[in-house]
């Protein structure tokens, strides 16, 4: 638990905003579903129990409400802060082809 919360630390350093959208695992490696849940309830709740969550949360969260809180952190910036906020991009956001 002491290394995730140092990686997260480390990792909101180069962050513009206190909002960070991590995965957990990656593609097509889970074979049980119900049980990766599980472990990651259990993660959410033993953060907690540490007071980790003081600092930081984790939350259970989707693209969708993450792009959300991004937009809505972009329109809190001041007109000339905008180069601060969150970059929007037009193109692509998942070049495969």
């Amino acid at each position: 638990m002491k290394n995730l919360y140092e990686e997260m630390v480390e990792y909101f350093k180069n962050e513009r905003t206190n909002h960070v959208f991590r995965l957990f695992g990656c593609d097509m490696s889970f074979v049980d579903a119900k049980l990766n849940y599980k472990i990651m309830d259990t993660l959410f709740e033993v953060w907690e129990e540490l007071g980790l969550n003081e600092d930081m949360e984790l939350r259970w969260s989707t693209p969708t409400k993450y792009l959300q809180a991004m937009q809505e952190v972009n329109d809190d910036w001041e007109e000339d802060d905008k180069e601060e906020g969150w970059p929007i991009r037009h193109d692509d956001s998942f070049p495969y082809s």
